[in-house]
C-alpha cells in the first residue's frame, strides 16, 4: 500500500506493524492502561470539575500506574510517571492545597512554598490542574485507546501510526 522509500515514517511504521510482538503489546496496553482515556477526558473538562475532583483523579491515575506489573515496560512507565511528577514541584503544592480544602489533612499555610492566605486557598476550588499542552498530547492517546474503537481495523492503525510519526518527525502540534 505505502512505499517505504517515500518517507522514513512509513518505513518505521511498516517495521512496527511487522513486529511479531505487536499483538501482545497491544493486549498489554489495553489490559493495563484502559483507565487512561476516561481519566484524560475528565481532566480535560474544565467546567463543573472541582479542583479536588481533579487532584483525586490524578491520585487515582498514580495509584493505577503503581499497580502495573513491574516488568521492563511497567517499571519504565512507573519511573517516568514519578519523574514527571517530581519535576512538577507545583503538583505537591496543589495536593497540599487540596488536602486543606477537603479537610483531610490540615497543612499549615506557612509550610507551603508559596505564601497563600486562607482566602487564596479557597479560590483554588475550581482551578484547572492541567494545561493546554498536556490536553493536546493526551488527546492523541485517548483517541487510539478509546473503547468505542470496535471497527478500528489494522489498516487504520497503520495509517494512524504514519500520521503520528509524521507529526512527531516534523514537530507539528
Amino acid at each position: 500500500m505505502f512505499d517505504k522509500n517515500e518517507a522514513v515514517s512509513i518505513q518505521i511504521t511498516q517495521n512496527l506493524v511487522q513486529d511479531p510482538n505487536l499483538t501482545s503489546d497491544l493486549a498489554y496496553i489495553k489490559s493495563h492502561f484502559n483507565f487512561l482515556p476516561s481519566s484524560i477526558t475528565l481532566l480535560e473538562k474544565k467546567i463543573n470539575t472541582s479542583f479536588n475532583d481533579s487532584i483525586n483523579l490524578m491520585k487515582n491515575v498514580e495509584n493505577n500506574i503503581s499497580k502495573i506489573p513491574n516488568g521492563n515496560v511497567g517499571k519504565a512507565i512507573q519511573d517516568k510517571f514519578q519523574a514527571v511528577l517530581k519535576k512538577n514541584k507545583g503538583y505537591e503544592t496543589l495536593k497540599k492545597i487540596s488536602a486543606c480544602i477537603d479537610g483531610t489533612k490540615y497543612e499549615t499555610l506557612e509550610n507551603m512554598e508559596q505564601n497563600f492566605s486562607p482566602s487564596d486557598v479557597s479560590l483554588f476550588n475550581y482551578a484547572p490542574v492541567t494545561s493546554v499542552d498536556v490536553e493536546r498530547s493526551f488527546s492523541r492517546y485517548k483517541k487510539v485507546l478509546a473503547d468505542n474503537r470496535r471497527t478500528f481495523t489494522f489498516e487504520n492503525l497503520k495509517k494512524t501510526f504514519v500520521v503520528q510519526c509524521n507529526t512527531n518527525a516534523f514537530g507539528m502540534f
